[in-house]
C-alpha cells in the first residue's frame, strides 16, 4: 500500500501529463479540466447518472474498471464533479492490484449515517484516505496552494481560482504545515523498524503469552493485571518476527476500548500502526459486508440503520406489520423500539426468524410460558427481516450475525478473509456475544493465529448479549486451545 509521499508523487506525475495535454493555462488550470485530462490519458468515460440509478447503488460515484468507466451522480457542482474524478482516477492509479469489482465513493453525509457510530480502519478505510490525498493533490498541488496563500490570498479564493472546495484547500494547507518536518516514509519503510517493545518489562506470564507461539490462546487477565499492554506487546512480538502488518488483525467490542487500542499501538510502532486492521466488531462486520455481501444478496453499497432510522422505516411501511398488543395507536412509535430491542437481542444469539418463531410457537405450548405478544413479536421479527432485505438495509445487529453467516456458508470469501489475517487477536473477549463468537470462529480458521484477551469476571455489556460463557467454555469452541493466567495486580495497593 502506497505511502503518503508516494500518492503525493503519483498525483503530481499525472497532473504534469495532463498539463501537457491542456490548450488552456498550463500555470493555472481549473480543477474539471485537470480531472478530464486526466480520464482521457487513462483511457476511462465519464457517465452522469441520476442520484437513484440502480448502478450508482447509493453512492456518488462508481470506478467500473472492467469497462473503464465512472458513473457518477448527474446533480454535482463542478467542484465536486472534478474531486469526485480525481478521487476514482487515485484508485485506478494507486490500487490497480485491488479486486476488480466496482470502487465506489461517498462524498455526500446526510447526518443520519449510522456507520459513524462505527469504529474500525480498514484496509479499505486506508485506500479511501489514500484517493482523497492523490485527488486533492492532482487538482489543488501543495506548491501552488501554498505559494498562493504566501501571495496574500485567502481560502476562498485559492478555491475559486484552483475550481476546488474549501476544504480541499484547507486540507492541503494543513499538509503543507507539517512538510518541512515530514520524513520520507518510502526511505524509512527501507529500514528494520525500532519498535519500542514493551516485553522488557513485561512480568514473566504477559512474557509468556506475547511471545506464545501458537494458538489457540486466551490469556486470562483479572482487573490491573496488563492484559491490554501485553495485547500490545504481542502485536510487537509479530511484528519483529516478520509478520506485515497488513496480516494483524485487532479486534474489541467497544468504541472506547478501540480508540485505545489504536492509540497506544501509534506509539508501539508509528509506521505500522495505521497498515494494521484495528477496530470492533462491528467495524470488521460492515467492512467485510461491503466487500463481500454480494455473495449473500447485499447491495454494493447497503445502507446501515440505526435504531432512529429503523423506527421510521417501519412507520413508513406499518401496513407489512400485524401489530396489536405492541401498537398505539395514537403514536405507532412507542413500542417499536421494545421490538427493535428484542429482534437485535435474538440477533445477538444467533437466532433468526424462523427459529425465533419456533420457540414462540413452542412456548404457546406451556401454560407457564405462554404468551400472545411472543407469537406477535416473532411475525414482527419475520416482516422486519424481509423489509430489510428488500430494501437492501442492515440494522447494527446485522453486521456481525450476518458476517458470521456469510463466513459459515460461503467457504470462498471464508477463505480469503482467513488468508488475509492469519493473525487475529481480541481484546476484552469477555465482552463479545455469542454472534461475535461466532464470526471469530469462522475468521480464524483452525485458530492457530487466534490469540485473546478477557476475564469473565469483568463483562460490563450483558445487556449488549455479551456472554462471559466465551471465557468459561474456550475450549468448547477450540478443543486445541490453551491458557495463560496473568496472575499479577499492578492496580491494587499492598495491604495495609
Amino acid at each position: 500500500m502506497p505511502n503518503a509521499p508516494e500518492v503525493r508523487r503519483a498525483a503530481r506525475s499525472l497532473r504534469m501529463r495532463a498539463l501537457a495535454t491542456l490548450a488552456t493555462d498550463p500555470d493555472l488550470p481549473m480543477a474539471a479540466d485537470v480531472a478530464a485530462a486526466g480520464l482521457r490519458l487513462s483511457d476511462i468515460s465519464e457517465f452522469a447518472l441520476d442520484r437513484r440509478d440502480p448502478l450508482l447503488a447509493g453512492a456518488d460515484g462508481v470506478l467500473d474498471r472492467a469497462t473503464r468507466s465512472v458513473f457518477r451522480r448527474s446533480d454535482m457542482p463542478a467542484a465536486t464533479r472534478a474531486y469526485l474524478l480525481a478521487h476514482e482516477l487515485a484508485h485506478l492509479h494507486l490500487h490497480s492490484d485491488d479486486e476488480a469489482s466496482p470502487t465506489t465513493a461517498r462524498l455526500y453525509n446526510d447526518g443520519h449515517e449510522a456507520v459513524e457510530r462505527i469504529v474500525g480502519y480498514s484496509p479499505a478505510q486506508r485506500r479511501e484516505g489514500e484517493a482523497n490525498g492523490f485527488a486533492a493533490e492532482l487538482l489543488a498541488p501543495l506548491g501552488i496552494v501554498g505559494k498562493m496563500l504566501c501571495d496574500g490570498l485567502g481560502c476562498g479564493e485559492i478555491a475559486s481560482r484552483l475550481g476546488v472546495s474549501e476544504s480541499v484547500v484547507l486540507s492541503q494547507l494543513t499538509e503543507a504545515l507539517g512538510a518541512s518536518n515530514a520524513v520520507d516514509d518510502a526511505v524509512q519503510a527501507a529500514k528494520p523498524p525500532k519498535l519500542p517493545l514493551e516485553a522488557a518489562s513485561l512480568d514473566e506470564d504477559q512474557d509468556a503469552a506475547a511471545r506464545f507461539k501458537k494458538g489457540p490462546l486466551l490469556v486470562e487477565a483479572g482487573p490491573g493485571t496488563g492484559k491490554t499492554r501485553t495485547l500490545i506487546a504481542r502485536i510487537g512480538v509479530l511484528i519483529k518476527a516478520g509478520t506485515p502488518p497488513e496480516r494483524i488483525l485487532a479486534l474489541t467490542y467497544s468504541n472506547k476500548a478501540a480508540n485505545e487500542l489504536r492509540d497506544r499501538l501509534a506509539v508501539l510502532a508509528p509506521r505500522e500502526a495505521n497498515r494494521i486492521w484495528t477496530g470492533t466488531f462491528h467495524a470488521f462486520g460492515l467492512d467485510l459486508l461491503r466487500r463481500f455481501g454480494s455473495s449473500i444478496g447485499l447491495p454494493l453499497r447497503p445502507r446501515l440503520l440505526d435504531r432512529a432510522l429503523s423506527i421510521e422505516m417501519i412507520l413508513d411501511h406499518l401496513d407489512r406489520f400485524s401489530l396489536d398488543a405492541y401498537l398505539h395507536p395514537h403514536n405507532p412509535a412507542l413500542g417499536l423500539a421494545d421490538l427493535l430491542g428484542a429482534v437485535s437481542a435474538a440477533k445477538d444469539e444467533m437466532i433468526g426468524p424462523g427459529e425465533f418463531m419456533a420457540l414462540a410457537a413452542a412456548s404457546m405450548t406451556d401454560e407457564v410460558t405462554s404468551d400472545p405478544k411472543a407469537v406477535e413479536l416473532a411475525r414482527f421479527y419475520g416482516e422486519w427481516d424481509n423489509l430489510l432485505r428488500d430494501t437492501g438495509s442492515l440494522e447494527l445487529a446485522d453486521l456481525i450475525m450476518r458476517t458470521a453467516e456469510m463466513l459459515e456458508t460461503v467457504p470462498d470469501v471464508a477463505c480469503r478473509v482467513q488468508a488475509e489475517w492469519p493473525h487475529i487477536l481480541v481484546d476484552e473477549y469477555q465482552d463479545i456475544n455469542r454472534a461475535s463468537a461466532r464470526m471469530l470462529k469462522a475468521l480464524s480458521g483452525d485458530g492457530s493465529g487466534l490469540w485473546v484477551v478477557g476475564d469473565a469476571a469483568q463483562a460490563i455489556y450483558r445487556f449488549r448479549g455479551a456472554s462471559p460463557a466465551n471465557v468459561s467454555e474456550f475450549e468448547r469452541d477450540y478443543p486445541s486451545g490453551s491458557r495463560i493466567l496473568l496472575r499479577t495486580n499492578y492496580r491494587s495497593r499492598p495491604a495495609i
